[in-house]
């Protein structure tokens, strides 16, 4: 027995005060409509209703299940519209990760736009450089940026990230421009913590190439605004530099030794049943990044 469907034909019963109105009303018999509810009073083994050949009237637990019924098919159908609705105009709050530098380089124009497409949507930003757990977070997409590790997760690739070694126009009349691996000795670089080489691209191979300065930081806004004001040679993201090397403010050098490029991907939990405000966001982003200068680099 559908006991969602059994209380939608009592309370119709109750209101409509005769089986053959709610028979008439469905496209069905009485004597089914009545079976209905016998059915149902057994399976709950009370009386709902006295019957009679010309009326019916409710028993005591019979108006109290009436009016739990009422609430229960209310919120039913208020769950069913909801529910529609989302299938029709995306809503609620989407948690996205990324990680910071990016975040800060390439994403308030997008969500900018994007949030004006969809007014609904609420975006709750999660930036971490690390690699943040979608479901122990509550994640509902991770922008992730190089090789992906084997997991369960789902991965749509949306560009590639490259790379290039910069410079301020102030720090190489000062101190020259290198133009080979060799040269970088002579140059303060700065570069990410923990990491005192430089893998360079050398006859089609990858080399590491150490690198000596005075300056080491986690943060890629941090080594671009040292490199911006002279401190150093950097090499960093292209979506991270293209703005200042496209106003001079930083010059690309030995471009051609620059390291392969890494993937950007949207990650997420679940392709079958992705969410609607989910899917606009891959469906949005996705061609904004492969149009988006900051990922054709003019130099390679």
């Amino acid at each position: 027995m559908d006991r969602i469907e059994a209380m939608r034909i009592f309370v119709r019963v109750v209101k409509a005060g005769s089986f053959s109105a709610v028979a008439h009303e469905l496209n069905t018999t009485q004597p089914t409509i009545s079976k209905k509810i016998t059915h149902l009073e057994k399976y709950l083994g009370v009386k709902l209703l006295r019957r009679s050949s010309r009326e019916q009237e409710l028993t005591d637990v019979g108006k109290v299940y009436f009016l739990r019924c009422q609430g229960i098919l209310d919120e039913v159908d208020e769950t069913e519209s909801v529910i529609r609705h989302q299938i029709i105009a995306p809503q609620g709050t989407l948690r996205i990760t990324a990680p910071v530098d990016f975040a800060h380089s390439i994403l308030p124009p997008l969500l900018k736009d994007f949030l004006h497409c969809y007014p609904d949507i609420h975006v709750d930003l999660v930036l971490d450089n690390r690699e943040v757990d979608l479901v122990v977070e509550g994640v509902d997409v991770a922008i992730r940026i190089g090789e992906l590790k084997d997991s369960t997760l789902f991965a749509k690739p949306v560009a590639n990230s490259f790379f290039c070694m910069v410079a301020s126009p102030e720090y190489l009349k000062k101190y020259g421009r290198p133009s080979k691996p060799e040269d970088l000795t002579q140059h303060n670089c700065i570069s990410y913590s923990l990491h005192q080489v430089w893998n360079l691209l050398i006859n089609g191979q990858s080399v590491t190439i150490p690198v000596k300065g005075n300056i080491r930081c986690n943060s890629g806004d941090m080594i671009l605004e040292s490199v911006l004001i002279g401190s150093g040679l950097g090499v960093l993201p292209y979506w991270l530099v293209y703005r200042y090397l496209q106003d001079g403010s930083l010059v690309q050098i030995m471009d051609d030794l620059m390291p392969v490029a890494v993937p950007i991907n949207m990650v997420y939990l679940d392709k079958k049943y992705l969410p609607l405000k989910v899917q606009c966001f891959i469906d949005f982003f996705k061609p904004k990044i492969e149009e988006h200068p900051a990922f054709h680099p003019l130099k390679i």
